[in-house]
């Protein structure tokens, strides 16, 4: 299948972790920017990530002074509130890929995306990731930290050093005047997540 070209140059190297003990100190950070016009947000939001055999994981570090999350249940439509999303696509063609979301309550939403490329996508949220974990918490500086171990059995291939695979990192984020903040780390130019051409690249090594 033919991969999108990456349009951005967004490239993040994302290692190899020892799964049972994940020391983030050794993990490269970047941060999310504004998903249209790429200027830096309001509240600072960094993203770290690693992989092991059947695991991909992601780490993000939030200012938050004002949270507005009351969903409770999987797969509630979290995208409506302040949530972190992970966006990943094995096959880089832009057509099919899985969604991952996680509220600052800990709730988390995963489904599986087709996207025509004109616009039009089918969102399949009977799909799920078994064996998806997350944690939220406050750290020290009182920034959210979420904590995410995404399973990639049934639906993506073995991670390989040398390979790349499609992602987009991005946060929805409302200020204490209703003001909603779409953030992403490779911006789309569009208030729009879905839209892959604007992926950017996650390089698998050891």
């Amino acid at each position: 299948m033919n991969q999108l070209p990456i349009e951005t140059g967004t490239r993040y190297l994302c290692r190899r972790a020892d799964q049972e003990d994940i020391d983030w100190s050794r993990y490269p950070e970047v941060l999310l920017s504004d998903t249209v016009t790429g200027s830096a947000p309001r509240q600072r939001t960094a993203v770290q990530a690693c992989w092991a055999p059947g695991w991909l994981f992601v780490r993000f570090v939030c200012e938050d002074d004002h949270i507005v999350s009351t969903m409770t249940q999987r797969d509630d439509p979290l995208y409506l509130e302040d949530v972190v999303e992970v966006f990943v696509d094995p096959e880089g063609a832009g057509l099919r890929y899985a969604e991952f979301e996680f509220s600052p309550r800990n709730v988390q939403f995963d489904a599986w995306i087709t996207n025509d490329g004109e616009g039009r996508i089918d969102v399949d949220v009977s799909w799920d990731a078994d064996g998806l974990r997350s944690s939220v918490m406050r750290d020290s500086e009182n920034r959210l930290v979420y904590e995410l171990a995404l399973p990639l059995g049934g639906w993506a291939p073995s991670i390989r050093p040398g390979e790349g695979w499609r992602v987009n990192l991005y946060r929805i984020d409302y200020s204490p005047d209703g003001t909603r903040e779409l953030q992403a780390w490779s911006p789309t130019g569009k208030p729009n997540f879905h839209l892959p051409c604007a992926f950017g690249q996650f390089e698998f090594a050891d």
